[in-house]
């Protein structure tokens, strides 16, 4: 619930799932294949893909928003806050501060990688196993 008493709309949900969607057309990570012997290791691999990414961003934004709250306590002075807000600040006013600025990095850094090279982001999120694979599958076609 708000300050108001309205339930927060998952905004931050969605925008994850987005942003991992998008991830992964950009960078086709999601592999097709007309071999209808593979199609059973394609729907493996592109389900393994969809299951790193629903675990790994949502960690990886509850890390970072635990690291803004701790900075935002840290190095936002109480009193200058309450008088920016004029009203008493408490826990919610610094977790607000928290989820925007985790919101406003994870943005910024979907930009970044979506400006990365395709071969990069393949690196990171394969494994070595994979990339093997990979390499073998375009060797020997």
């Amino acid at each position: 619930m708000n300050g108001e008493g309205q339930a927060r709309r998952p905004e931050g949900a969605l925008s994850a799932r987005q942003l991992c969607g998008a991830g992964t057309v950009a960078h086709h990570l999601w592999e097709r294949t007309n071999d209808q012997d593979a199609r059973h290791w394609t729907a493996l691999y592109n389900g393994v893909t969809v299951l790193t990414l629903a675990t790994a961003v949502p960690l990886a934004y509850a890390v970072l928003f635990l690291l803004v709250l701790l900075a935002a306590a840290v190095f936002v002075p109480g009193a200058y806050f309450q008088s920016t807000l004029k009203h008493p600040i408490g826990l919610a006013d610094y977790a607000t501060l928290a989820w925007l600025g985790t919101s406003l990095a994870t943005v910024a850094g979907a930009i970044g990688s979506s400006l990365e090279h395709e071969d990069t982001v393949r690196g990171v999120a394969y494994g070595y196993r994979q990339r093997r694979r990979q390499q073998e599958d375009g060797s020997s076609s």
